[in-house]
């Protein structure tokens, strides 16, 4: 029997993974900022509008999906920031795949 697997086609959204290094202010300060790491193709999932109406208030409010592919340039961790449309966003949990080890499930919530 094949094993199912999520359609690629749905990896349509370009993500990318900031980390946080040592950097200078414009006086010429250290100072910590967010530089780019790498992109990739995602699939993205964001809250449902019963999902919003039910974290409203609540830690999980704000929350978003992202699938990408294991196999990355550079390996994600959950210490790294994604950027998105604008928007950055915590990472909370990367879910591997135990199936097919062929994509990861990333949990991350928007920062302000």
């Amino acid at each position: 029997m094949p094993s199912k697997r999520p359609d690629i086609s749905g990896l349509n959204k370009r993500i990318t993974f900031l980390k946080q290094t040592q950097g200078k202010d414009s006086y010429g300060a250290p100072t910590m900022v967010y530089k780019e790491v790498t992109s990739c193709w995602a699939s993205v999932e964001s809250q449902q509008l019963k999902e919003f109406i039910t974290t409203y208030g609540t830690e999980l409010q704000n929350i978003i999906t992202f699938l990408i592919r294991s196999k990355q340039r550079v390996p994600i961790t959950d210490d790294m920031m994604i950027s998105f449309q604008g928007q950055k966003y915590k990472i909370v949990e990367i879910q591997p795949d135990l199936k097919s080890s062929m994509y990861d499930l990333i949990v991350a919530k928007a920062v302000s």
